[in-house]
């Protein structure tokens, strides 16, 4: 009989993320060998989540043995006694080196989590710590300068010696990616590309490709009219899923029309109204939309929730398409047609170019690795 692996598929993405960050602390050494683990309540506040999942991360820590639980006192730091202060025959640790991995979502985020999950499972913990931080400022212009103040911050750590970064992708952090790499210090990107006049290894999602998918599978619904809600953020995906917008409908002979490109100011947004307003816009023309393809999930889940609340059925009067695949962490059925990026394989694939630019420092034409976002079709896009 197989045995299970301690962490696999099959556990919670909440669960994989906090678990991955535990274990960062632990080689870190930030919750040191001998001391208690903060307790379930501390977990779960700090990172938003149940105390089941964090009873959950406790026992994958205990497989692990990266902690020592007992039903009458509170979880101990485990298991790494020898590699703190040396081998069992008495040869010194090897240096550990920090790896720092920027986040401009929120790190509580499912996709986010799912990419330090890819990290940490490749990682070799008994060599390098990983660093996990990201923008938590009120407005994009503070958490713009934040990632400036942190890329600095670790261009003066001396224990750095790669890092992975999902920016937020603006000239405003060129001056300190400069000086990164001018200290030589490895960068890999993930799925946004580096600000323009910088050059640098990067991870991500063949965009145009996904984008003319999931446009030529409205096409082949019956649609000619469709409408591409984007955002007014300059990164690169947003740019490459517009560009495969609008390739789909040349193939197509089906000419574009400015009118049904709409703009979002935040598409992860709450607010309705916004979206209200896009879509009388939209309704208004004097040939209506009959589809419509989102920049990201949330824009579509929005758009659906605004055509649900004027009574038109979304599917069969109005198809409604996005991207990236976030239904997989909700409970219920999946309803929305979208392109599933594979999160955890960009991190995994993040770590792997980082190590070689690492282990082999020399100079040389940076990398881009794209990955399939497969179609995922449900019932948004099916009369």
């Amino acid at each position: 009989m197989n045995t299970k692996p301690a962490l696999d598929t099959r556990i919670s993405p909440s669960v994989e993320y906090v678990t991955g960050m535990v274990i960062t602390r632990i080689m870190s050494g930030e919750y040191p060998v001998g001391r208690w683990l903060p307790s379930e309540r501390e977990i779960a506040e700090e990172f938003h989540v149940s105390r089941n999942v964090v009873k959950s991360v406790v026992r994958e820590l205990e497989v692990r043995s990266l902690v020592h639980c007992s039903s009458r006192c509170r979880t101990i730091v485990t298991g790494l006694a020898d590699r703190q202060t040396g081998s069992r025959n008495g040869n010194p640790r090897p240096k550990r080196h920090t790896l720092g991995f920027w986040i401009w979502p929120m790190t509580d985020y499912p996709s986010t989590a799912a990419v330090v999950t890819g990290i940490n499972r490749t990682l070799k913990h008994e060599e390098y710590r990983l660093m996990v931080t990201g923008a938590t400022a009120p407005s994009w212009a503070d958490a713009a300068r934040s990632e400036s103040t942190f890329l600095m911050r670790m261009a003066d750590d001396e224990d750095l010696c790669g890092l992975i970064l999902w920016c937020i992708g603006g000239a405003q952090s060129l001056p300190a990616l400069q000086t990164l790499r001018h200290r030589q210090i490895p960068l890999v990107f993930i799925d946004r590309r580096p600000p323009a006049g910088f050059t640098a290894d990067y991870v991500g999602i063949d965009n145009e490709w996904a984008a003319f998918e999931i446009t030529t599978h409205l096409i082949a619904q019956g649609h000619r009219r469709i409408a591409h809600i984007s955002n007014l953020d300059s990164a690169s995906p947003v740019a490459e899923r517009l560009n495969g917008y609008r390739m789909a409908l040349k193939q197509a002979g089906i000419p574009e029309d400015l009118a049904l490109i709409k703009q979002l100011e935040d598409p992860s947004s709450s607010d309705d109204m916004e979206c209200k307003q896009l879509l009388a816009e939209l309704a208004a023309c004097s040939d209506a939309p009959t589809a419509i393809f989102a920049v990201s999930d949330f824009a579509a889940l929005r758009a659906i929730s605004a055509l649900r609340a004027n009574n038109v059925r979304v599917g069969e009067d109005v198809a409604v398409a996005g991207f990236d695949g976030i239904e997989r962490w909700h409970t219920g059925a999946r309803t929305l047609t979208t392109a599933c990026q594979p999160f955890e394989k960009i991190g995994i694939q993040a770590l792997r170019l980082l190590m070689k630019r690492i282990e082999n420092p020399s100079p040389g034409a940076s990398t881009d690795v794209l990955l399939e976002a497969p179609i995922e079709v449900s019932s948004s896009t099916r009369p």
